[in-house]
């Protein structure tokens, strides 16, 4: 149950980090967390749905964006 829970880091934490510029988790830091996230996406179901990761990163793009344009206003 805690894997479907948390299982949006494996999904969007790397796109995030992407689209931001910023690495927030560090694979030496958090070697079991990395090991997690890629055994998660690994399993066929989770694989076959999530969505491909350019879709992820233009969405967290156009967000930052939009977040920017807004606190410049």
């Amino acid at each position: 149950m805690a894997d479907l829970v948390l299982g949006w880091i494996a999904g969007w934490l790397e796109y995030m980090e992407d689209a931001v510029g910023v690495k927030l988790l560090e694979p030496q830091r958090f070697p079991r967390l990395m090991a997690w996230i890629k055994n998660f996406r690994d399993v066929p179901e989770i694989r076959e749905n999530l969505p491909h990761g350019d879709q992820f990163l233009a969405y967290f793009k156009g967000l930052r964006e939009r977040f920017i344009a807004q606190a410049t206003m």
